[in-house]
Parts: C-alpha cells; sequence; structure tokens
C-alpha cells in the first residue's frame, strides 16, 4: 500500500512536466534468467508486478514484489521507432543495461481494451534477467 501510494505521489509531482503521461499495469508472463536451476529465484521473478508512467520522453517503472524490495525508476526514452519504443535506464547519458520495449501501438491497444506485450531486461558482465510483461490499463481507470 505505501508503495502504491509513493508511487501515486511520484506521479503527481512529475505531472506538471508530462504531457499527458499514460498508466499501465503489468504482470509477468515469463522470466529467463541465466542459472535455470534457480527455480525459487526464478518462482518470485513471476510473482513481480509492474506500473509503468509512460509520456513523451521518460518511463517511470514501480515493481512491485512480496519477494523483493520494491522500487522505483525513470528510464529515457531512447529510441521511438515504427514498430517498439525504447526506453533505457541512463547513467551521465551512457546506458546501464536496463532497458524496457514495448510497441508503438501501446496506447491504442489499450485504448481498445486490448493488453500489449513488453519486454524489461537487466544485463551486466555477470547476469541478464529478461520479463516477459503483459500490461493493461490500471482497471480503477
Amino acid at each position: 500500500m505505501r508503495t502504491t501510494a509513493l508511487f501515486i505521489f511520484l506521479c503527481l509531482l512529475s505531472a506538471p512536466l508530462q504531457a499527458n503521461p499514460a498508466a499501465y499495469t503489468c504482470t509477468v508472463l515469463d522470466m529467463l534468467t541465466f542459472d535455470r536451476k534457480d527455480t525459487a529465484f526464478q518462482a518470485k521473478n513471476l510473482r513481480k508486478e509492474f506500473d509503468l508512467l509512460i509520456d513523451a520522453r521518460t518511463v517511470t517503472m514501480l515493481t512491485r514484489s512480496k519477494d523483493f524490495e520494491d522500487s522505483t525508476q525513470t528510464l529515457a526514452i531512447t529510441a521511438n521507432g515504427p514498430a517498439d519504443i525504447i526506453a533505457d535506464k541512463l547513467n551521465r547519458g551512457a546506458p546501464t543495461g536496463t532497458r524496457l520495449m514495448l510497441p508503438r501501438r501501446h496506447a491504442a491497444l489499450a485504448d481498445k481494451g486490448s493488453s500489449f506485450k513488453a519486454t524489461f531486461v537487466v544485463q551486466y558482465s555477470l547476469f541478464a534477467n529478461s520479463w516477459l510483461l503483459t500490461c493493461a490499463r490500471p482497471s480503477n481507470s
């Protein structure tokens, strides 16, 4: 509950800077990691939930979990191609290995009541984790 309130507060705080931000909730369809033997780690990650707030320049992502500490991060939209939007977490202008990709038509799909798929990847020299997400408008909007 506290993390949801924090997410809403962050959304309201950043609202003057955003032109019509769109909110989505996402659940995990699949999660991949190098260590296929650690099924407990994968099961915990499959239970994660993500809230996205998307505007023209950024994606604010709240990760909620009963198994891990909740977190909020802001990713910069670095590519807006014909098929996909790419958002990267940047450090001094350079990508950090954290990336979200979603379809360019995500809003149109959500506006029709459909869900859309997105991928979220965290990659460093020792590991790579990826989540396949299904996202839709929150049920209360």
